[in-house]
C-alpha cells in the first residue's frame, strides 16, 4: 500500500484535466490510435456523436448534501464520495479487520439489506455521523458491512465505471503489449467523468486497506484473499448493472481487466506515470 501521497489525475480542476488530457493524447497518440477507432475517442471524449452511439447514462452527478470529503485517496487533495460511502468506509475501518473471509465469504441477502436499509434510513434521518457508525457496528459484523459495501457500490444507479464503456474494455483486453495497456489504460481512467473517477480511486484504495489489514500486510493468507482475489469479487460490483446483459464468453476478459487495472491503480492514477519498466 501506498503510504505517501502523490500528484494524481484527481487533483486536477477541471480546467486543468482536460488540458491534461489533451496533452497526454498528444505525447501518446501512436499507441492510442493503434487500438481505438475515432467511435471509440468520441464515447471516451463525452461528445455528441459519442453520446449518440453510448445512450446510457453514467455520470455520478454531485449533490452538495449527499457527497463528502474522503481521505480514502492516492492524491495530495481531498476527492468526494457518497456520504452512504464514506460513513460504511468509515464504519468498517473503525472496527478489527484483522478477521478471515472479508469479501469472500457470503452474507444472507436479509442481512444486506438491513444493513444498507440502516444505513440509507440514518443519513435520511440526519443522524450524526458517529451515531450512525455505532449503530452499524452494534448491529453488523465487518463480514457484514464489507459485503453491505459490495452492495453499496452495485447499487448506485449507475456503475462506477459506465457500462457503456464496455465495448472499450473489450478492445483493451486485445492488446497484447503491456506498455500499450498501460498507455491506454491511463487515457482510459482519465476519460471517465471526474465524479465516477474519484468513486474509483477511494473504492480502490479502501480495498487495498483492508487487503492489507486482514493479511497483515500480505503476510498472512490464511482465509483471506490477496487482491487478485479481490479484484475478481469487484468486477461485477464496479462494472456490471446486470450480469445477464453481458455474454459468457466476455466475463474472463472483464475479470482479467479489472485485475490489471487494480494492481496497476497506483501507477494508473498517478500523473505522467512512468510505464517504461513494462516495455
Amino acid at each position: 500500500m501506498f503510504k505517501e501521497k502523490f500528484p494524481t489525475v484527481n487533483d486536477l480542476d477541471d480546467k486543468e484535466s482536460i488540458e491534461y488530457k489533451n496533452n497526454y493524447y498528444k505525447d501518446h497518440v501512436n499507441i492510442i490510435r493503434t487500438y481505438l477507432t475515432n467511435l471509440d475517442l468520441q464515447i471516451l471524449n463525452h461528445t455528441f456523436i459519442g453520446k449518440l452511439f453510448s445512450c446510457n447514462k453514467y455520470d455520478a452527478k454531485m449533490n452538495s448534501e449527499l457527497w463528502v470529503y474522503t481521505d480514502l485517496r492516492y492524491g495530495l487533495k481531498s476527492i468526494f464520495v457518497p456520504i452512504d460511502f464514506f460513513t460504511l468506509t468509515e464504519t468498517v475501518l473503525s472496527l478489527d479487520c484483522e478477521v478471515c473471509g472479508i469479501f469472500r465469504v457470503k452474507n444472507s441477502v436479509t442481512t444486506v439489506e438491513e444493513c444498507i436499509s440502516m444505513l440509507e434510513e440514518e443519513i435520511k434521518n440526519r443522524t450524526n455521523f458517529e451515531d450512525i457508525r455505532n449503530r452499524l457496528a452494534e448491529n453488523f459484523s465487518v463480514i457484514d458491512l464489507t459485503t453491505a459495501f459490495k452492495a453499496l457500490v452495485r447499487n448506485y444507479e449507475y456503475s462506477v465505471i459506465p457500462d457503456n464503456f464496455i465495448d472499450l474494455i473489450y478492445k483493451m483486453g486485445d492488446i497484447e503489449s503491456k506498455y500499450d495497456r498501460m498507455i491506454v489504460f491511463h487515457y482510459f481512467f482519465v476519460s471517465l467523468p471526474k465524479f465516477n473517477r474519484y468513486l474509483l480511486e477511494a473504492t480502490i484504495y479502501f480495498l487495498y486497506l483492508i487487503h492489507d489489514i486482514a493479511t497483515k500486510n500480505g503476510k498472512d493468507y490464511n482465509n483471506n484473499m490477496n487482491m487478485e482475489g479481490i479484484s475478481t469479487v469487484m468486477m461485477p460490483n464496479l462494472l456490471l448493472k446486470d450480469i445477464k446483459n453481458v455474454s459468457l464468453n466476455k466475463v474472463p476478459i472483464l475479470v482479467k481487466f479489472m485485475k490489471e487495472f487494480i494492481l496497476n491503480f497506483p501507477l494508473i492514477v498517478k500523473l505522467n506515470p512512468n510505464y517504461n519498466n513494462f516495455k
